[in-house]
């Protein structure tokens, strides 16, 4: 029997399987077991190693038994399906089973031999594992690969550089993953996609019928390098009119983790879902680039902090103009939902609709957002909340915005900068430069609020479709620390509405209009206007007001004469009133021992009083007998409004 066993093994491996070799380093002799620190240095200076099995690929490891070798209990295997094919690996041999499979092990990083038992356990290796250990060739799908070297559980796993197929389905929902490319160039507009073309490690997608990557419950702890230095192109169609991306999965989609997971130096080329991310604690995805055709990346759901930073989607594929316009009219890349306090910086999106654009699920928006720097580049909306989303909040150090079509060099039909269509947000920017927009820099079509430290607005309006910087629309709020600067708006458009809609512009040193009333504050009567006009400045707090009235003609006026309409309302509080200053009138007949008109503006309410004083005599409420059918009057009032 062992005669048998002897001319197997030399049949298979030759008479030199017992001798030198040269192959990763150091000396082992017979029945010597070598401990992991051995392993990594003999793995690492490749030295000869005397004494110990060597065989040329898996199949021949398989049959290497611990009765054919004697006392040998180390093997180095020269690839796995023939040598020099990346499988390469060093083994100890164990009497006890594999512990995958129920014994059967996966070929990798435990290898069951076929005849006497025991395992061969792969070595330590400090710099990774090369996924080929498991049999991965870039000829075949990489998935089942993934799946048996992630199972494995040994440390990351190395893709090296090629062009591998992906096409199956794989879950992960132990530990942390850790997938590491060999880098990838960025291959522009290279209008091929090949070995010579895209260098590096590149994963190919080419089926909408599986989620590439899911990973869910994983409790382990992160800080692993998750899936990083790699690239990821999906089969798109050629693009001409009508064109639309394939409708790929997302290629990583998280679901309910508490371990951390990293994403770090991805090129999503032109996919069109990259990653979702769903209840996953801590997410952390650095260096992201690409040209994606969808949203590459969503954040929902997500109750602990997280990290983008340094994001930069261009055309690397194509500046094909219908691709672009496709771009800049229905893909937003990146997209929060409910997200907790997470921190942005360095964005910057090229030719998009919206740079990014925050909405809201069943699960919440997002509030307590650090926006360090966002840059945006040919975009209709740089930074958008959707409709139908309430009360995000968040904080923008730097926003550069710019919405020009690259493809044509004309405004994107009504691109701006800012633009809020939620209710209820808030939001405070340190720095804003709008440096093109068709319509406004600053648009907020509901209820929300911005606080804006300095503003730059430039060529906005460039659609001519009488746009202004800033509008706050009918019920929106926006404030400015110091007076923007205007550079060369289309038509002269003004920094802000001639009359607001309705919202409230809180903008240090920039002059405001309104439009005063004169009425009777039991009876307001009929009246006939010669002129009207009012002007104001608000800062945030204090009101600046003057209004001017000329009236030819009135009847049917009762009680009190008094001024409405002012652009905001006095402050509430017990005794909280403001004087204001009559500078000239006529055609008003005051009441017998008064000698001046004041005005009077009462807490909580937005019309002046008009106000008769006199030497000796309590100040009384102008009646409106004192106005003779024609008359005018001009005032200045310093208000209290408050934000």
């Amino acid at each position: 029997m062992m005669r048998a066993a002897l001319c197997l093994f030399f049949a298979i491996f030759g008479a030199s399987a017992a001798m030198a070799q040269s192959v990763p380093n150091g000396t082992i002799t017979q029945g010597e077991v070598w401990t992991p620190s051995q392993w990594n240095n003999a793995w690492a200076s490749k030295t000869d190693i005397s004494a110990y099995a060597s065989v040329s690929n898996n199949a021949a490891l398989k049959v290497l038994t611990a009765p054919v070798t004697g006392a040998l209990t180390a093997a180095y295997r020269a690839g796995f399906s023939a040598a020099g094919d990346g499988g390469a690996a060093l083994y100890n041999y164990s009497s006890s089973a594999c512990s995958l499979n129920s014994g059967a092990g996966d070929n990798g990083a435990q290898v069951a031999p076929t005849l006497g038992g025991g395992c061969w356990l792969i070595a330590p290796q400090a710099a990774g594992y090369d996924i080929r250990i498991w049999g991965a060739s870039t000829a075949g799908d990489i998935a089942p690969f993934v799946q048996i070297s992630y199972n494995a559980n040994v440390g990351c796993i190395l893709i090296p550089a090629g062009i591998w197929p992906w096409q199956s389905a794989v879950t992960m929902t132990s530990q942390v993953p850790c997938f590491i490319g060999a880098g990838w160039n960025e291959s522009v507009q290279s209008g091929a996609f090949n070995a010579a073309d895209n260098t590096g490690t590149w994963i190919s997608i080419s089926s909408t019928s599986f989620n590439p990557v899911t990973i869910t419950s994983v409790t382990g702890q992160g800080g692993t390098p998750g899936f990083s230095k790699m690239a990821f192109y999906e089969a798109q169609p050629t693009p001409g009119t009508g064109w639309t991306p394939t409708a790929y999965p997302y290629i990583f989609t998280l679901n309910g983790n508490l371990g951390r997971v990293d994403f770090n130096q991805l090129m999503f080329y032109n996919a069109t879902h990259c990653i979702s991310f769903f209840a996953s604690a801590r997410a952390h995805v650095t260096n992201i680039y690409g040209q994606p055709v969808g949203t590459c990346l969503q954040f929902d759901d997500q109750t602990d902090i997280s990290l983008l930073q340094n994001v930069e989607f261009w055309p690397f594929w194509t500046n094909n103009s219908v691709v672009a316009e496709y771009n800049m009219t229905s893909v937003d890349p990146i997209l929060y939902l409910r997200s907790d306090s997470p921190t942005m910086s360095n964005v910057f999106a090229f030719g998009y609709h919206s740079a990014m654009a925050f909405g809201q699920s069943s699960s919440g928006v997002t509030t307590g957002a650090q926006i360090i720097s966002l840059e945006a580049d040919a975009d209709k909306y740089s930074f958008w909340i959707k409709p139908s989303t309430t009360g995000v909040q968040l904080q923008i150090g730097s926003l550069r915005t710019a919405g020009e079509d690259w493809t044509t060099n004309t405004p994107i039909a009504s691109s701006e900068g800012y633009r809020d269509e939620g209710t209820n947000s808030i939001v405070s920017i340190s720095n804003l430069d709008c440096f093109y927009a068709g319509a406004n820099c600053v648009d907020i079509t509901s209820g929300g609020r911005v606080d804006i430290g300095n503003a730059n607005l430039w060529s906005y309006n460039e659609s001519n479709v009488s746009a202004v910087g800033m509008q706050a629309g009918a019920s929106g709020w926006i404030s400015l620390a110091n007076p923007p600067d205007i550079v060369n708006p289309y038509a002269s458009a003004p920094a802000i509405p001639a009359t607001s809609l309705g919202g409230t512009y809180a903008v240090r040193g920039l002059r405001q209009y309104w439009t005063p009333t004169i009425v009777g504050t039991s009876g307001s009567g009929s009246i006939t206007y010669s002129s009207r006009g009012g002007v104001f400045w608000y800062d945030g707090s204090n009101l600046n007001l003057t209004f001017n009235i000329s009236v030819s003609a009135s009847s049917g006026f009762s009680g009190t004469l008094a001024v409405q309409g002012l652009p905001l309302t006095q402050n509430t509080g017990a005794n909280n009133m403001t004087s204001c200053v009559i500078g000239s009138m006529s055609g008003i007949t005051l009441s017998t021992n008064y000698t001046n008109l004041t005005g009077l503006v009462s807490s909580g309410l937005n019309q002046v009083l008009l106000i008769e004083n006199g030497s000796g005599q309590s100040s009384i409420p102008a009646p409106v007998s004192v106005a003779g059918s024609a008359f005018t009057i001009n005032g200045t009032c310093v208000i209290a409004a408050g934000n």
